[in-house]
């Protein structure tokens, strides 16, 4: 017998398990994926993402995934089976992103699906990856063995994006029963009124309910059937309610302009005609704006225009028009007469108007008359650009302006240069309309009058520094001035303070300066009748004391003294807050108030000044007495107390001896009184309140209220029982929501209602928590009333635990797995994790900053700046960046470089010591000297130049034994002509000599009469032919015209220097040879001159001649051969018929014919070639 009840137990649980595991098999089949989707397993739909083009950093992935559907993210490891799953299924990814993240709070992990899971068990951590601050994303790894690894979250890899099956879009639970799709699965409850496992669902009402009805609960244990909505009937037999004739006369529908519609189950509302319901309710029709609804095509005619009225519109047609024939017909005005055109003009129609033209040439319609036209405000004008218009009566004039010539229709330049109208020593220069005069160098005036410019008043000077500039016909000269040595353009500072004894006495000291000396007092004396006397700081003002000091002057240097009343060193005072003072300058009864140097004391509340002294006021004494007249006035020390008199009660001021008050005394000592519950008032009279004569009525339907004083009685009526607010028949109650104890001894049963729910015990209701006052929840959050219970959500964008809500930026609400939420102050932040405040640090004692940084307080956080010219973080570090250049780039980054003559890494920059470079800086004869970014050349004794370059005095004037100069010419290609590089004096001009000099120099020294070559020096800058050229002076020792020759020739074959300036050795000429036909660089265009030398260019043709020779016997050669083999079965006619047949084209034929033609003249060369 127990091993057949076993067996039937096993077999029943058989069934069970078999039931559940076919449940649990439809989880899988129920919903579908999208096609995107194409992989499921576990109650999720998967999109892999695994090419090289698809590898995304995790935040992107994060995106992509979200923006496939609103409920795809990246993919969740939530489970073990999910896991397991995820390493067998996806084993052929190296790596792959997972949701999970602690980006937001370092080592506080969620999941990034729509929900933001906060991390929960199991975990799949790898225990040989831990995590830092640098990897705030997760992924899954083959290396790993498919554990979770901490990854920097710029990490470009394969993602998954992930999304639940929403298995409720089949319709699997029972018709009576509720679908909730839940993450991977899903399940199924049976609706009120219903009872079963959701697959299957039974009636409670015991019974079968009519088509249109459902089983529900009406109250307590009781279900019964009862008419859907737009039904009506007895829960079996359930026919339609025609709501559009209601009995009680109610109008569902707009009355003027909608009507009402029914069908079964329902009922709906149409708008009349021009009218359409808005989304207010079914009552609502507004008017249609058929002119500017985008439903209708607007119904008017052409040339007219729609205005809408209330439930219709009207067309009007536009002016210019009327309406005939269903159409706006144009009118006529000119036919018609209707125009206004004046006397004597003519009418023309247009399209909705007239225009009026006036018969008399040159004359406009204005108002009703024609007047002149103005064609000279006509643009453009009717006259030349270069003639003045003049209007007359009808018509105009055109006169040519000053400086053109012509009928004023057509100007034309007059060359007043043709006449010479400037001075003898000026260049005139013919302009448009005009001409210029400009004196030549040497002379200035206004061109017509032209005399010697005296260029020693230029500004600057055209004399380098420290000379002294003498004027001279057309000219200049420059010498040393005065306490310098050497000569013009290397004039050397004699440095009079190195002389023994030094020139100056103490207490001063010598300070040298270029040309002269100056003998400066030490800091505290001033230079008076040749000595250095004291100065009294204090009188002469210049002193740095605070306005609130006082000055005391010293031998050689003064004090500083903060007044009374002020504290400071001196240079700096600050008001003393003497009423900080402990104890305090003021008396008890008086109130310190600080000022600026001083304080002041005045009597306090409850006092008054008595002479020198404060007295105490009496208040007491007054009348009226500020107390209650059933209370007792003390007065006290600057104050009074009042107190009720027995038996009244209340805070002095109020006294009652109401027995329906009820007065405490507050923790701040002040005495409130209210009324006791049953009783309204005002706290110091009260009255019965009437309970029975309240809405809604305190007690059951089926009870009798009787109210007493402060309070009311509920009695159920007879059969009813209970304690009067909840009636019932029942002796027993099956209430589920009720505790029943029976007594063991009496068998007297007592039921009461389970926490959350009130009632007599037999029917307990729920206690709707949410609509108490005050809310259980917070006011930013929404309470929700459960079954004996209730919740609090903190409503968007708050958060919380929902009894306490905050929308604080700076808070960090977090809900743990048991659902309780805590918040927090995020980092830089403080506060009791609700209410956050900003964190100043740097008000701290110890800075975060650099010393050479300034702290600046952000909201949660703080900067630090390094002050000019430090550069750096500003918390760890600042360097002097003084010798860098920091600029912000396009991208809003700083980007620092040293300046020049410094090294280094963006701002950190030192010094380079050029003068200790490989190859020098400077000349093999002039001296170098380091300087802090920069060097300094100096020529030797007897060399002059910049330093740079140095040539030997001789060299230089070229006046020595066997020197003789040769001026050459070369095109800049890469140089514009500026106003400084015309004026030789210029910084500008002396720098692109040097530059030239320094390119010309070497090039010259590679020719054959290099090492003749004393001195290159460029002359003067011009323009040739529109081109930028530069004249120099080459030096040499014992050449000729045909050595110069040799050097042009040579520079030229060489073609090209490496440089900027764009210098064309093609162009270099040697002016006392061909100073007429020197080359441009436009002429070489033009030509297409290769640069080549005449024996060159003889060679290379000879080259080509001979090549194209060879060329034409190996063409005859293999016309012979191939006429030899087409000779033995046919003519040479048959030869030129197939060569014509095959390629059809003259050009050849004709090319074959001139071989033909030259086959004697090849035969010897071909013979000689051995072709045969």
């Amino acid at each position: 017998m127990g091993i057949l009840r076993a067996s039937l137990i096993g077999f029943v649980l058989g069934l069970s398990f078999a039931a559940a595991g076919i449940h649990i098999a439809n989880a899988q089949t129920y919903g579908s994926c999208h096609g995107g989707f194409p992989i499921r397993f576990l109650g999720h739909c998967f999109r892999v993402n695994k090419r090289p083009t698809q590898l995304k950093a995790w935040l992107s992935a994060r995106a992509d995934c979200e923006s496939i559907f609103a409920a795809s993210h990246l993919l969740t490891d939530m489970t073990q089976e999910i896991h397991d799953e995820l390493a067998t299924r996806f084993s052929d990814i190296d790596s792959f992103w997972l949701g999970l993240n602690d980006r937001g709070i370092e080592g506080e992990f969620y999941w990034g699906n729509p929900e933001n899971t906060p991390l929960g068990t199991p975990t799949q951590w790898d225990p040989s990856s831990p995590n830092d601050a640098a990897k705030d994303c997760v992924a899954m790894t083959r290396a790993s063995g498919y554990m979770w690894v901490p990854t920097d979250c710029s990490t470009r890899m394969a993602f998954i994006c992930s999304q639940d099956v929403d298995e409720c879009q089949d319709t699997p639970c029972n018709a009576h029963a509720t679908c909730t799709n839940t993450d991977g699965s899903f399940t199924c409850t049976c609706k009120e009124g219903y009872t079963g496992d959701g697959f299957t669902c039974t009636e409670r009402c015991g019974q079968t309910c009519g088509d249109n009805a459902e089983c529900r609960n009406t109250g307590g244990s009781t279900y019964e059937c009862t008419c859907n909505d737009g039904f009506e009937g007895d829960g079996i037999n359930c026919t339609d309610h025609d709501e559009c004739n209601d009995a009680d006369g109610h109008v569902h529908c707009h009355e003027e302009h909608g009507t009402c519609v029914n069908y079964i189950g329902g009922f709906d509302c149409i708008c009349k005609a021009g009218y359409a319901r808005t989304n207010g309710g079914l009552d609502q029709c507004v008017d249609v704006d058929e002119c500017q609804s985008d439903k209708f095509v607007i119904p008017c005619p052409g040339h007219s225009h729609c205005e809408n009225t209330m439930g219709s519109f009207i067309c009007e047609c536009d002016e210019g028009h009327r309406f005939e024939n269903l159409v706006c017909e144009e009118i006529d005005e000119c036919a018609e007469g209707s125009h206004n055109c004046p006397s004597g003009s003519t009418c023309s129609n247009t399209d909705g108007s007239f225009n009026c033209t006036c018969g008399t040439q040159g004359y406009v319609v204005d108002g009703d008359s024609c007047v002149d036209e103005d064609e000279c405000q006509q643009s453009p004008s009717p006259c030349h650009v270069n003639a003045a218009c003049t209007n007359t009566d009808g018509s105009y004039t055109c006169a040519c302006r000053d400086g053109f010539q012509g009928d004023g229709n057509t100007c034309t330049d007059i060359n007043e240069c043709a006449g010479s109208p400037c001075d003898a020593l000026a260049t005139c220069t013919n302009t448009v309309g005009s001409f210029q005069c400009v004196c030549g160098d040497g002379y200035q005036g206004d061109g017509m009058s032209c005399e010697d410019e005296d260029e020693c008043l230029a500004t600057p000077s055209p004399c380098p520094a420290n000379t002294t500039c003498t004027n001279i016909e057309g000219s200049y000269s420059c010498q040393c001035k005065t306490g310098f040595t050497g000569t013009p353009g290397n004039c050397i500072d004699t440095d009079e303070c190195a002389a023994s004894p030094s020139p100056c006495q103490a207490p001063s000291t010598c300070i040298n300066a270029p040309g002269t000396y100056t003998c400066a007092c030490t800091a505290g004396y001033e230079y008076v009748d040749s000595t250095c006397k004291d100065v009294d700081e204090c009188a002469a003002g210049t002193h740095n004391c605070h306005q609130n000091a006082d000055c005391g002057n010293q031998v050689g240097t003064f004090s500083c003294t903060c007044r009374t009343g002020y504290v400071g060193d001196g240079r700096t005072c600050a008001d003393e807050d003497e009423c900080q003072r402990t104890p305090s300058p003021c008396s008890a009864d008086r109130t310190c108030t600080n000022t600026d140097g001083s304080f002041t004391c005045t009597c306090r509340s409850g006092y008054r000044t008595d002479g020198n002294a404060c007295t105490d006021i009496d208040e007491c004494s007054g009348n009226p007495t500020p107390c209650h007249q059933q209370a007792t006035c003390q007065n006290t020390q600057g104050s009074y107390t009042c107190s009720c008199n027995s038996p009244y009660e209340g805070n002095g001021t109020h006294c009652t001896n109401d027995p329906n008050t009820n007065c405490v005394i507050a923790s701040n000592g002040v005495t409130i009184c209210t009324c006791n519950s049953g009783f309204i008032g005002n706290g110091y009279i009260c009255s019965d309140d009437d309970e029975c004569a309240k809405t809604p009525y305190p007690c059951h339907q089926q009870a009798t209220c009787t109210n007493t004083l402060g309070s009311y009685t509920c009695r159920c009526n007879n059969p009813y029982q209970g304690d009067g607010v909840q009636c019932t028949k029942q002796t027993i109650s099956d209430d589920p929501n009720t505790n029943c104890i029976t007594n063991a001894n009496t068998g007297v049963t007592t039921c009461t209602c389970k926490p959350g729910f009130t009632g007599n015990g037999f029917i307990c209701r729920d206690v709707n928590e949410c609509a108490q006052t005050p809310t259980p929840c917070h006011l930013q959050a929404t309470c929700t009333n459960t079954p004996g219970s209730y919740t609090c959500r903190c409503k968007s964008p708050y958060q919380g635990s929902g009894v306490r809500c905050t929308n604080d930026p700076n808070s960090n609400c977090v809900t743990n797995a048991n659902g309780e939420t805590t918040c927090t102050c995020r980092a830089g932040y403080s506060g009791d994790g609700y209410t956050c405040s900003d964190v100043n640090e740097c008000a701290g004692s110890q800075q975060p900053c650099d010393t050479n940084a300034d702290c600046t307080n952000t909201v949660g956080s703080y900067t630090c700046t390094c002050r000019a010219p430090y550069r750096g973080d500003g918390k760890t570090e600042c360097v002097d960046a003084s010798n860098s250049n920091c600029v912000v780039n396009s991208a809003g980054v700083e980007v620092c470089s040293c300046k020049a003559g410094f090294v280094g890494a963006g701002f950190r920059c030192t010094d380079v010591n050029e003068c200790a470079e490989t190859p020098r800086r400077c000349h093999l004869q002039a001296s170098c000297a380091n300087t802090p970014g920069s060097f300094q050349c100096t020529c030797n004794q007897g060399y002059q130049g910049d330093g740079i370059i140095c040539n030997s005095d001789a060299s230089v004037a070229c006046t020595g034994d066997n020197l003789s100069k040769q001026r050459y010419q070369v095109v800049l290609d890469n140089v514009t002509l500026t106003q400084g590089l015309q004026d030789a004096t210029s910084a500008e001009y002396r720098a692109k000599k040097t530059e030239i000099e320094l390119l010309l120099e070497p090039s010259i020294r590679t020719t054959q009469h290099g090492s003749k070559v004393q001195s290159v020096v460029v002359k003067e800058l011009k323009i040739v032919e529109n081109e930028v050229v530069a004249v120099y002076d080459v030096c040499l020792e014992n050449v000729n015209a045909v050595h110069g020759l040799d050097i042009q020739n040579e520079l030229r074959a060489a073609n090209s220097v490496d440089n900027t300036l764009g210098v064309n050795l093609q162009t270099v000429c040697f002016l006392e040879s061909n100073s007429d036909n020197c080359p441009t660089s436009q002429s070489l265009k033009q030509t297409g001159e290769s640069g080549l030398n005449n024996a060159t260019a003889l060679a290379l043709g000879i080259a080509l001649g001979a090549l194209f020779l060879l060329l034409l016997i190996a063409i005859a050669c293999w016309a012979r051969n191939h006429k030899k083999s087409y000779g033995e079965n046919k003519s040479v006619g048959s030869v030129h018929s197939a060569y014509a047949s095959t390629y059809h084209h003259p050009q050849f034929l004709h090319t074959i014919k001139i071989v033909s033609m030259q086959y004697s003249f090849l035969d010897l060369a071909m013979g000689t070639l051995g072709c045969k």
